[in-house]
């Protein structure tokens, strides 16, 4: 990251030409020079410094992103007042949440769409008639995909023995603006592991949730994988996530392209400002 005193200083120390060019570069053409010697006064001098410091700064953080998402443990009593129309009161608190994603950043964004390149189930035509899209004409895009609809039978064997083997789903920056955020509510992650691929930052961790036996099923360990890329110039946040191992969530992230519409998304078109990692939760 560049400090602005340190940059201040080295540009400082440059030879008033070097200083001169810089400006003129960067569009600051009005500058006042010795021609004889091609140098500026002090006050001058001073002047375009801190407007090429301002230049490069603001090209710095542009490049940085203008969106950012941190994930977080939960505190133990962290409440966390969700908007809820089934309750009586029009919102619940939640008390037990194992992860917190928070995003900061602009209050709209543009609208994505996904078009995957591999699947280790392709959705079925039931999906493909009521959540893909077609964008200028194109085939193939989808909001979000899942295969909850598409028989088991029609599953790869690996998968059959699965109830969720995977979802892909769309979560954007402005929707969690004023303190909301994504939560992990159930499932308590393992060691979380951050990175990049293809641009995006990436999030990914395995997570288990431990339940005892009853009247329908025995004890048993649910197990989840997950495997979030994030983009922080753009703000939005695709998540896959299912019962496949994390091999196959990482393929789908590998194998995804992102389409960036022109069409925007804002904080005022969400209901709430939360939303839930866990799977048919929310």
């Amino acid at each position: 990251m560049l400090k602005r005193d340190i940059l201040a200083d080295a540009i400082g120390e440059a030879a008033d030409d070097y200083i001169i060019a810089s400006g003129e570069l960067l569009g600051y053409t009005e500058v006042k020079t010795n021609m004889k010697r091609k140098t500026i006064g002090r006050l001058g001098r001073i002047v375009l410094v801190a407007a090429i410091v301002l230049s490069l700064m603001i090209a710095t953080a542009y490049a940085a992103g203008v969106f950012s998402m941190s994930v977080r443990q939960a505190e133990p009593d962290e409440q966390f007042v969700i908007s809820w129309d089934d309750a009586p009161s029009g919102e619940i608190v939640w008390k037990d949440a194992k992860l917190v994603f928070t995003m900061e950043g602009p209050e709209e964004c543009n609208k994505i769409y996904l078009k995957p390149g591999w699947l280790p189930i392709e959705p079925s035509d039931t999906m493909k008639e009521h959540r893909c899209f077609e964008y200028e004409g194109e085939d193939g895009l989808y909001d979000n995909i899942y295969v909850w609809d598409v028989p088991q039978e029609e599953w790869p064997e690996e998968y059959r023995e699965l109830f969720n083997p995977y979802r892909v789903d769309i979560y954007y920056s402005p929707k969690f603006a004023n303190d909301g955020a994504l939560l992990l509510l159930y499932y308590s992650p393992e060691e979380i592991t951050e990175g990049t691929l293809n641009g995006h930052k990436t999030v990914k961790f395995h997570a288990t949730q431990h339940l005892e036996a009853n009247d329908y099923a025995p004890e048993q360990t649910l197990h989840h994988n997950y495997f979030i890329l994030f983009n922080e110039t753009e703000g939005y946040a695709v998540v896959i996530g299912g019962e496949a191992d994390m091999e196959v969530m990482e393929r789908i992230a590998e194998n995804l392209e992102i389409v960036v519409t022109d069409e925007i998304v804002k904080s005022a078109d969400f209901d709430m400002n939360h939303a839930f990692l866990d799977a048919g939760v929310g």
